[in-house]
């Protein structure tokens, strides 16, 4: 568990590496979307039959109460940008100003 614990903390830092030198999105905002991913990761655990929206989904649907729209925004972000860079789900990025969008290939 410790070794697993610790790879996950390993690839969340190389997420957050990949934030800051792709800049897709602004520096101060890395942190969060580092955040968000560690309690997708540890909330919401991979199950055989149930895909990645609907993983997604549910994180949404258990935050919701407690955070702003803003903020299950930029959490559906940083869990699609995640997986999009480290477990090669297609997605398109487009950033249009301060507007990150990810689009479903």
């Amino acid at each position: 568990m410790h070794n697993l614990h610790h790879e996950s903390e390993l690839e969340l830092g190389r997420f957050g590496e990949f934030l800051l030198k792709s800049r897709i999105v602004p520096e101060k905002y890395a942190p969060y979307y580092v955040a968000w991913v560690r309690k997708f990761l540890s909330r919401v655990p991979g199950r055989e039959g149930v895909t990645l929206d609907d993983r997604i989904n549910i994180f949404l649907e258990n935050l919701s109460p407690n955070v702003e729209a803003w903020q299950l925004d930029q959490a559906e972000k940083a869990v699609r940008l995640y997986f999009l860079r480290h477990r090669g789900r297609i997605f398109t990025i487009y950033k249009v100003g301060d507007t990150i969008g990810l689009l479903k290939l």
